[in-house]
């Protein structure tokens, strides 16, 4: 393997561990945040909406976030930026 390609190699797997710890940390972080069974507000379609946290599906693939809709009664999942969304943090 050419020397360039071995350092750019080296280089990905290192980004790639940061992108791992910060996942964690993020996963950590809406945990404690919202806990199951907190109020939580987000947005979808344009439109704001709230509910209660009903599970977490945080690993380094997910940010999930279980909601029952106080408007519906529904039962959905939503992502963390659908709460950044509602902020108008992203």
């Amino acid at each position: 393997m050419k020397t360039v390609e071995a350092q750019a190699l080296k280089e990905i797997a290192r980004t790639r561990e940061n992108v791992y710890k910060m996942k964690v940390r993020l996963a950590g972080q809406i945990a404690d945040l919202f806990p199951v069974g907190s109020d939580i507000t987000w947005q979808k379609g344009g439109n704001n909406l709230s509910g209660t946290v009903t599970a977490l599906a945080l690993n380094r693939f997910d940010s999930g976030i279980g909601v029952r809709s106080t408007l519906t009664e529904k039962t959905y999942w939503i992502d963390i930026y659908d709460v950044l969304l509602r902020e108008g943090l992203v």
